[in-house]
Order: C-alpha cells, then sequence, then structure tokens
C-alpha cells in the first residue's frame, strides 16, 4: 500500500506509475503534488482514500483499474486539469464531494456492466444503498455537459 503522506507536497513529481501488489492508495499519499501530470494505477488497486490527489491542479490523466471499488472525500478535489472520469465495472462508492472544484471534470465515462451508478437525463446517479444519490459536477454550467458512454 502507499502510506500515508508518502508523497506529500513532493513538487516535482510529473508522472508516477504504481506497480506491484498495492491495494491502496492512503489519506494525503499524493496531496499537493502539483506538477503531477499522470499517475498509472496496478491492477490490483481496489481502494483510493481521502485526500489522496487532493491539490493535484495539473493531473490531466488518470485511469482506475478495474479492481477498484472505492472512492472516498475529496480525493480528486481541486484537480482542475481532470477533464474526464471513467467509472469501471467494479466501482461501488465515489464520494459526493470526490470531484469538488474540478472546474474541468466535463465528463464521465461508465462502463455498461456497472450497477452501482446510471446515467439518467444528462445526470449521474449513485445507487448507495436504498438512495439514489445525484452526483453533481462542480461547477452548475457543467452539468449539462455530463456525458455517459455505456458502449465501454
Amino acid at each position: 500500500d502507499i502510506p500515508e503522506l508518502a508523497f506529500y507536497g513532493c513538487e516535482k513529481i510529473e508522472r508516477i506509475n504504481i506497480e506491484g501488489d498495492v491495494e491502496k492508495i492512503s489519506t494525503n499519499a499524493f496531496r499537493n503534488c502539483t506538477s503531477l501530470i499522470k499517475v498509472g494505477l496496478p491492477k490490483t488497486l481496489k481502494e483510493i482514500e481521502s485526500k489522496a490527489f487532493m491539490n493535484c491542479t495539473n493531473l490531466e490523466n488518470i485511469t482506475l483499474p478495474n479492481s477498484i471499488k472505492r472512492i472516498e472525500d475529496y480525493t480528486f478535489a481541486n484537480c482542475k486539469s481532470l477533464s474526464m472520469f471513467v467509472i469501471s465495472e467494479t466501482l461501488e462508492y465515489i464520494s459526493e464531494n470526490a470531484f469538488q472544484n474540478c472546474i474541468n471534470l466535463k465528463k464521465f465515462t461508465v462502463h455498461r456492466d456497472n450497477v452501482c451508478f446510471f446515467e439518467e437525463d444528462n445526470n449521474l446517479y449513485i445507487v448507495n444503498g436504498e438512495q439514489e444519490l445525484l452526483y453533481i459536477i462542480q461547477a452548475e454550467e457543467y452539468k449539462d455537459e455530463l456525458d455517459v458512454d455505456p458502449s465501454i
């Protein structure tokens, strides 16, 4: 696992490829890595804890493996360069504030076999227990651009 605060504030890291049997990226692991552009994640990853990539303002590209189950509070908050997010088949939970202030996030793509998320009228919903929670792209003006591609 990647421990809490492991790379906190490492401003010179631009790209990182995490390999091995990593199952969890802990709280604040990459927080404030402001030069981080791209992250490669292992196929064994199951959870990304709160604020793990918070304030990675240049993060453009992150592809989650199919093994991922949970994305916690503020995980990608203030990742202002992040424009698209792919929801894998096995993703079960995304905190409502996971993408807070991701002002360029305009597109979600949901795997067609994912039973925890669905799109309706250009809104992304999370099925959480018996509740259907609306996941709102952070700025209202981007809400109309929410795009879910069921063909993946």
